[in-house]
């Protein structure tokens, strides 16, 4: 996971504009808001390989992704 977090964290810095001052994201504060173990989500595949994410309704923390159901359902 680590590697993970350091790949991230080069590609944020590599964005960054010289002379920046503000806030600026981190591997780290990724890593926080993107892991959803334990969150139960779980990824679903349709017959045709489309796969979208699917998370159980009675769980606290916000989850959003651009693929969250199935081509033509919504």
């Amino acid at each position: 996971m680590d590697d993970a977090v350091d790949m991230v964290e080069a590609a944020f810095a590599s964005l960054r504009p010289d002379g920046w001052t503000g806030y600026w994201p981190s591997g780290a504060d990724w890593l926080d808001r993107s892991d959803f173990r334990g969150q139960n989500v779980t990824w679903q595949r349709d017959e045709d390989g489309y796969r979208w994410a699917a998370r159980g309704l009675d769980e606290m923390r916000d989850f959003y992704s651009a693929r969250m159901y199935p081509p033509g359902t919504v």
